[in-house]
């Protein structure tokens, strides 16, 4: 079976988005935002998502 790869913008955990870099956010109240996560604001959000790639 061929592992798959998920798109750029399907959204996944908050425990595995990136620290330090813009990323889309989802609230644990499903609002998204644009932000940057950190040891202090992980709590806030409950998934992650790359930013969209512009062509």
């Amino acid at each position: 079976m061929a592992e798959q790869t998920l798109p750029a913008n399907y959204w996944q955990p908050i425990d595995t988005a990136p620290t330090g870099r813009k990323v889309l956010l989802q609230t644990m109240q499903g609002v998204s935002v644009f932000g940057v996560v950190t040891a202090n604001n992980r709590a806030d959000y409950a998934w992650w998502a790359p930013m969209p790639q512009h062509h």
